[in-house]
């Protein structure tokens, strides 16, 4: 319960854009500040403590405390920084669909795919239909989820090519098989311009 109550204030400060506003804020900001920035319903900013204190405790954001007036003021945190929606390294847009009804739900049918023999999997039992079928049938979940996958690949691959330059030196070709839009291989390719490259 208490990993689930993290995971949906953590989709739920993305989506009010928290990390956004502090960081264009330039410097830590006050519970006030925030709610004034924040589009949020002002009958219930009675809730936003606990949203912010679970916040916190996940170490998504930090608390100062102001030496004059001893009031709290939030500020981002390392994990936090990769939440920013225009970061070249955000994974703002994965822990979107991770958290998605779409991709949420089949867990709540799993008994269902146990015990009945028409449906193939989780996902299926859930929405009707295969998971690329979703893709496909609904071209905004399709970008949706294409958008998740270059932004894991981007991280991965500074990863990668930073700290673990080592790893790749060694290859001479490159295959590159169902890559999604090829980020992970031009990021190998651009660590080591003597590779050559397959794309499928």
């Amino acid at each position: 319960m208490v990993r689930l109550c993290n995971s949906m204030s953590l989709k739920c400060a993305i989506q009010l854009g928290i990390p956004d506003i502090l960081h264009k804020h330039g410097h830590p900001m006050t519970l006030s500040q925030l709610l004034q920035s924040i589009p949020i319903n002002k009958a219930k900013s009675r809730m936003s403590p606990r949203l912010m204190r679970v916040l916190v405790n996940s170490n998504f954001f930090i608390e100062e405390k102001n030496s004059s007036n001893q009031e709290v003021h939030y500020w981002l945190t390392p994990a936090s920084r990769l939440l920013l929606k225009g970061a070249p390294l955000t994974v703002a847009p994965l822990v979107q669909v991770i958290l998605d009804p779409t991709f949420t739900n089949p867990w709540h049918h799993m008994s269902e795919w146990f015990t009945h023999e028409h449906h193939a999997t989780q996902f299926e039992a859930a929405n009707g239909c295969m998971f690329w079928e979703k893709l496909a049938n609904e071209p905004s979940m399709g970008r949706f989820f294409d958008e998740a996958m270059s932004c894991d690949a981007r991280l991965v691959a500074h990863v990668l090519t930073k700290d673990y330059k080592h790893v790749i030196g060694g290859i001479r070709t490159l295959v590159d098989v169902g890559g999604g839009d090829g980020t992970m291989a031009k990021a190998i390719l651009e660590a080591a311009a003597h590779h050559k490259m397959h794309s499928y």
